[in-house]
């Protein structure tokens, strides 16, 4: 059976007209799964939200030191597997991989540079693809790159390229790592050819708020935004959209300087939006309150409890709630590197994702909510009645 199903409040909001802050008691700083089970330091988390801005985490400079500090680190752990390092993270960067050569035509000959990069696998299969005249990484994780590309071991803006120009930036899922989006695009523009291409990748946060997805919650995440929040952003720095996408709580964009934009224009940007921290408030309170009792009444039951997707969001929720798993609990995943491995606050090794044969006579719980579509075809599941999310959405 299960033990300490109670949970005190750990979520509290103050706004007013100008802003909204949204903080969370404790969250687990998320450093992927684990051979063995055991919780994880955790911190308090604080988001603000200034009138039609994006959302901000309110980190302190030695917390964002502290994050700085660990991306250097030999050992440093990332919070998503970065191609190279499994299928399933050659599968998320061969999304960027598409997206670029649905969007660039023509990359031959020009000079790449790619931000943030993790490891060279993309850049293999960029420079294989495209034969650029030359291609740069700029990566503050030492890795090892073949010959024919260029790695500078830095943060970005490093001194070694600011005199140097590009034709194509590649910029995935690093905005909302830095601590100023604005300064770091700026910073872009500056050694972006005048005709180049700005191609990135950032999280669009809105779906997750508002259904009260704890997977959006990351310590190491400075910045929340969604379509209408980066276009914004996008504009301040004179770069318009020329293709985007939107995939798995994810945007995919293109995007070219304006070489004639006017200040005035910069101002009509964002029609006024209500609090998204303010739906996101009553819906993480919904998911807090409604869903562990589903799963304490389950296991009250000896009801088979199977969450489909080893995440930081399910780690969460195990922490926040005090919920200790039962030998009836079940943890499934796509990812086949997670494979007996333990989230930290659960005692359950990771399954491989199937269909269980009991899935009829089972509480069947989805928690990488990104990825719902994946999940249920993979299930063979077209009642979703049978299904439910772990989130705060109303039905």
């Amino acid at each position: 059976m299960t033990k300490n199903l109670k949970h005190t409040p750990a979520i509290k909001i103050k706004n007013n007209k100008q802003r909204t802050i949204l903080t969370f008691n404790q969250i687990p700083i998320w450093q992927g799964v684990q051979k063995k089970p055991g919780s994880q330091k955790a911190l308090p988390l604080t988001l603000i939200e200034n009138k039609n801005d994006y959302i901000r985490q309110l980190a302190n400079k030695k917390r964002r030191r502290s994050i700085q500090k660990n991306y250097k680190k030999k050992n440093y752990k990332f919070i998503s597997p970065p191609p190279g390092s499994s299928k399933w993270g050659n599968s998320l960067a061969l999304r960027n991989f598409k997206f670029l050569k649905n969007t660039l035509k023509n990359g031959n000959n020009k000079k790449f540079l790619e931000i943030g990069a993790g490891t060279d696998w993309l850049a293999k299969k960029i420079t294989k693809h495209y034969k650029p005249l030359k291609y740069t990484i700029v990566e503050p994780v030492k890795i090892k790159t073949s010959k024919d590309i260029e790695f500078i071991n830095d943060f970005f803006p490093s001194k070694k390229i600011l005199k140097k120009e590009y034709d194509v930036v590649l910029c995935f899922s690093v905005l909302e790592h830095v601590p100023c989006p604005k300064s770091f695009l700026s910073a872009i523009r500056k050694i972006l050819n005048p005709n180049g291409s700005l191609i990135l990748t950032v999280p669009d946060c809105q779906a997750q708020f508002e259904t009260g997805d704890l997977n959006v919650l990351e310590h190491e995440h400075l910045n929340y935004f969604t379509k209408q929040s980066f276009k914004k952003v996008l504009l301040q720095n004179n770069l318009k959209i020329h293709k985007i996408k939107r995939e798995n709580d994810l945007l995919f964009l293109k995007t070219k300087q304006y070489l004639n934009f006017s200040y005035e224009k910069k101002h009509q940007i964002i029609a006024k939006r209500s609090s998204l921290l303010k739906k996101s408030f009553k819906a993480f309170k919904r998911l807090l309150e409604n869903k562990i009792e589903i799963v304490k009444i389950a296991a009250q039951k000896n009801v088979p409890i199977y969450f489909y997707g080893a995440t930081s969001g399910l780690n969460i929720f195990f922490s926040l709630t005090k919920f200790c798993s039962n030998s009836e609990i079940k943890i499934f995943d796509s990812d086949k590197s997670k494979k007996g491995f333990f989230i930290p606050f659960s005692s359950s090794p990771i399954c491989q994702l199937k269909k269980p044969k009991n899935i009829n006579q089972s509480l069947n719980i989805i928690s990488a909510l990104s990825f719902q579509k994946q999940i249920l075809k993979k299930l063979k599941i077209k009642n979703k009645k049978s299904i439910i999310f772990l989130n705060g959405q109303k039905k």
